[in-house]
């Protein structure tokens, strides 16, 4: 039987891997993620509609300057890449 996966766990560690390699091969995430090409078709549509929806604030080193992070797919070349921009 097969593990069940929950989405904001699977979204969240998605998010965590994009903003960490800065730029991600869209199949380089599917199998960081551990799913087949089957199970991705169904997940990759839901988390495009969740990440690219959302952005995560980040604390600077010296904790004064806050910086947003988004997560953009592009789909002409099969992608994924953060962005960091001042708040």
């Amino acid at each position: 039987m097969s593990e069940r996966k929950s989405f904001l766990d699977v979204a969240l560690n998605t998010f965590g891997l994009i903003e960490e390699k800065k730029i991600l091969l869209d199949v380089d995430l599917m199998m960081a993620l551990d799913f087949t090409p089957p199970t991705w078709k169904i997940w990759k549509p839901k988390l495009i509609q969740k990440l690219t929806n959302y952005t995560r604030e980040k604390m600077g080193v010296e904790g004064d300057d806050h910086t947003q992070i988004r997560i953009n797919y592009f789909k002409k070349e099969d992608v994924w890449k953060s962005e960091e921009f001042l708040e």
